[in-house]
């Protein structure tokens, strides 16, 4: 798929200063908090390096007349473990069409990198869902994939996964309080992703980011 060519002119590129500017403050704060645990500042440091090749990239793109935003969304599936109220995706009957293939979602990531684009946020449905997705990551060690899930499915194996593939980043999403999530998502959902027990999904990630 060929890039679209147009002017960079000022208009363009309104909407790529302030993203820039964020992604830079992001790494940073990632900076600071990685001094907590040696093996991730290792990570980090070596990540913004990766990070500012790709910026360069982006503006040798930007010369050239090709505008490549910093980041772009990809919906790898339509499958979700919940039925919340108000769902964008299952209000658009997104789970009546097919997802795309593997071999379809590895050209877009490649064509994405080659442009300059270094952080990809997964979405779905939920993402955990979809089979074999992590051993396509696991091909993109440059990229940042920020992965928005609701945490139900989480468990020791994928925590694993989450430990060896670090520009893999879970956020668990929430509706807010306890009442609010229970009753969009169904009852107990936020006591299951964020239960008091020392040993729950949240607390697990945490402990396998940030353990010394």
């Amino acid at each position: 798929m060929p890039a679209v060519k147009y002017t960079a002119n000022e208009e363009n590129l309104s909407f790529r200063i302030p993203l820039e500017r964020e992604i830079k403050k992001l790494f940073r704060e990632a900076l600071r908090i990685s001094l907590f645990r040696f093996s991730f500042f290792l990570f980090v440091v070596s990540f913004i390096q990766k990070q500012r090749k790709a910026y360069k990239l982006r503006m040798l793109r930007q010369k050239e007349g090709v505008n490549v935003p910093p980041f772009m969304i990809v919906s790898v599936t339509s499958s979700c473990n919940l039925h919340c109220s108000g769902c964008f995706s299952k209000v658009n009957h997104a789970a009546d069409k097919p997802d795309m293939s593997d071999n379809e979602l590895i050209s877009i990531l490649h064509q994405a990198e080659e442009l300059g684009t270094s952080i990809t946020l997964l979405s779905g449905g939920e993402p955990l869902k979809r089979p074999g997705l992590f051993s396509i990551t696991r091909e993109f060690p440059r990229m940042l994939f920020p992965l928005f899930t609701n945490g139900l499915l989480i468990d020791n194996d994928y925590i694993e996964i989450f430990r060896l593939q670090p520009n893999l980043v879970p956020i668990v999403s929430l509706e807010g309080t306890e009442f609010e999530t229970n009753k969009r998502r169904g009852r107990d959902c936020s006591y299951t992703v964020f239960p008091s027990s020392p040993e729950g999904r949240v607390q697990r990630l945490h402990k396998s980011f940030f353990a010394v």
